[in-house]
């Protein structure tokens, strides 16, 4: 692997593939719904985790889990997008947000799921890091490489668009 230039981080990346490739698959699979696709995209998450190993080497190994789950999660987006499918139903676990208590049918539950996938992608991937992923501002700043009061200012911000567009103000 020509990415990774030092034999001692050659042997940590080989130690991370085989600790979270099958993670990683499983989250691919959950998302795209097919091996061929599930195994580009987690080719081309560790391509990506490769060309950032320095940095995420230095990250503590709980968080290089959720590190790991996130990049695979977009790298499926990103082929579901190219290959120009429906996204996948994968937004189930959103329904644990927190300003949003009393989904009680399953129009309830599809409205919000509708009103997540209508985000943008950031806001997305706030709520996914916050409310599923349960990282702390400081954690999340340190994954995006953007300050702790920048990444409770787009919480803010994702929170409030998801609440308007559940609440039909801004909802297309």
């Amino acid at each position: 692997m020509t990415v990774i230039d030092n034999d001692s981080d050659r042997k940590q990346f080989e130690m991370l593939y085989y600790k979270y490739n099958r993670i990683m698959y499983k989250v691919a699979m959950d998302i795209l719904h097919s091996h061929e696709l599930a195994e580009d995209a987690l080719s081309t998450a560790f391509l990506n985790i490769s060309k950032n190993f320095s940095n995420i080497s230095s990250f503590p190994s709980e968080k290089i889990k959720n590190y790991c789950v996130i990049v695979i999660r977009n790298a499926a987006t990103d082929i579901l997008r190219k290959e120009k499918r429906f996204i996948a139903d994968h937004d189930a676990e959103y329904t644990e947000i927190a300003d949003i208590e009393n989904i009680e049918t399953i129009s309830d539950y599809n409205l919000l799921k509708k009103a997540i996938s209508s985000l943008s992608e950031k806001e997305q991937e706030m709520l996914y890091l916050r409310c599923i992923m349960n990282m702390s501002f400081r954690e999340i700043g340190n994954i995006l490489n953007i300050k702790e009061g920048t990444a409770r200012q787009r919480m803010s911000e994702a929170r409030n668009s998801l609440m308007k567009k559940i609440k039909g103000e801004d909802y297309v």
